[in-house]
Formats: structure tokens, sequence, C-alpha cells
């Protein structure tokens, strides 16, 4: 899925989704050895090279073996098992930025996922 958001520069993002495995059961934190999240800036200079390099992050602090459904969540009454959420990348307005997540599995195919987010620049009054 590619879902996108628009924000204002400077400001963080949180990343909310649902994620399943191969076999589609929902992807739980013994299944997932490593999540590496990579930011790009699709309208500098050097769009494929990522923001500062790619973050390795802690598999049980964003991925949950336990779905949420909090007022966050507006997407259904399911829920979500993933949450991410950074700010310091985002730093131009009027940009767009790709986020992408590469997730390692402990068998089976490993995945990437991402979303676009649009930065929109921040009005001074």
């Amino acid at each position: 899925f590619t879902p996108s958001g628009v924000f204002t520069e400077d400001s963080g993002v949180t990343v909310l989704a649902r994620l399943y495995d191969h076999a589609d059961a929902l992807l739980v934190i013994g299944s997932t050895t490593s999540i590496t999240r990579s930011v790009f800036d699709l309208n500098s200079a050097t769009p494929t090279t990522a923001i500062g390099g790619a973050s390795a992050l802690v598999v049980g602090t964003v991925l949950s073996d336990t779905l949420t459904n909090d007022t966050r969540w507006s997407v259904d009454e399911t829920g979500f098992n993933f949450e991410d959420a950074f700010s310091s990348q985002f730093t131009d307005g009027d940009h767009i930025y790709r986020v992408e997540y590469a997730m390692d599995y402990a068998s089976g195919a490993d995945t990437v996922w991402g979303l676009n987010v649009y930065m929109a620049p921040a009005v001074v009054s």
C-alpha cells in the first residue's frame, strides 16, 4: 500500500500501520529480525540518497504483537500493530519525502514498503 499525508515543515510524523506476514497473519515481533527506516527528499538534487542514511529501529518498540485502536487510528475498527514517530528529517517545506521501511524476517522473503509525505511550507505571521 502507499498512503500519503500532508504536514508542515519541521513537524514530526507518526506512521501507523497494520502489518501482515506472507501468510496473511498479523506480523509479530518474534518473526521480524530487523526494521530499517530510510527517508528520501524526492525534490532534492539527490532523491535516491537517504537523508542521514538508514536508521535501524528496535523491532519491539515499533512493532506490537497485538492491535491498538485509539483516537489516532481512523482507518477502521481493527487497529494497528506498527508505530514509528520521528521528525528530524523533514526540514524543507513544499517538498515530498519518501519514507521507506525495510523489513527482514526470520523466514520468507524480506519486504520494503513506504509512503509519501508532503511537507507544506510553514506560514509565518
